[in-house]
């Protein structure tokens, strides 16, 4: 006699599809990030900033800013790298 087939209960699933949207949001993000991979990433910064009418000269803002400008098109590579493995583990 074959024993019936449990049920996945739905707390589970829930949990999956919870997982495959963050995936999913990652991807999305991993996609912005290489749309910006030949721009000047300091006026991109800038841009945001007076869009969405953030003081640059906040002190975790002017990190930010700090940061970005160090950045180069290898780091951005990594950051896409790291993105996409990170997806990949949530989608999967």
């Amino acid at each position: 006699m074959q024993a019936p087939l449990q049920r996945t209960p739905l707390v589970l699933r829930r949990i999956a599809l919870f997982e495959a949207v963050k995936g999913l949001l990652a991807l999305a993000a991993v996609c912005g990030v290489i749309s910006l991979r030949h721009t000047d990433l300091h006026a991109a910064t800038d841009a945001f900033l007076l869009r969405h009418g953030i003081d640059p000269e906040r002190h975790y803002t002017r990190l930010f800013v700090e940061s970005v400008a160090k950045a180069t098109n290898r780091h951005v590579g990594e950051l896409v790298a790291l993105g996409l493995a990170y997806a990949l583990v949530r989608l999967v």
